[in-house]
C-alpha cells in the first residue's frame, strides 16, 4: 500500500524505537506488508483431512503459536465450503511448491 523511499527508523529527537515516530496509519500499512509476507500454503490436519489452506496471519496465543488460516474443506457429495479460523501450530503442516 505505502513504499518506504527511507528507512523510517529513529530519527533526532526521537525515542529511538523503530517506528515510534511513525503516524498510526503508516505504522498499520507495515504492519500489512509484513503480514503479507508470512503468508505461506500449508495443510490442515483435522479429523477428514488433511486439507488445503493458507496461512493468513500467525498470532501469540498464551505460550504458543496459532495461525489464522483459511482452508478448503470437501464433503462426501462433492460440496465444499471455506473455513476460515485460527488454528494450533501443531495442527499445520507446510505444503512443499508444486
Amino acid at each position: 500500500m505505502f513504499d518506504f523511499l527511507c528507512d523510517p527508523g529513529a530519527m533526532a529527537g526521537g525515542s529511538n524505537r523503530r517506528g515510534a515516530a511513525l503516524p498510526a496509519l503508516l505504522r498499520e500499512a507495515s504492519q500489512a506488508r509484513r503480514t503479507e509476507r508470512s503468508r505461506s500454503f500449508c495443510w490442515v490436519t483435522d479429523p477428514g483431512g488433511p486439507w488445503p489452506g493458507v496461512v493468513v496471519e500467525w498470532l501469540r496465543v498464551g505460550g504458543g503459536w496459532h495461525a489464522r488460516t483459511a482452508y478448503v474443506v470437501t464433503d462426501a457429495h462433492g460440496g465444499a465450503r471455506v473455513v476460515v479460523a485460527v488454528v494450533e501450530s501443531s495442527r499445520l503442516e507446510p505444503s512443499s511448491p508444486a
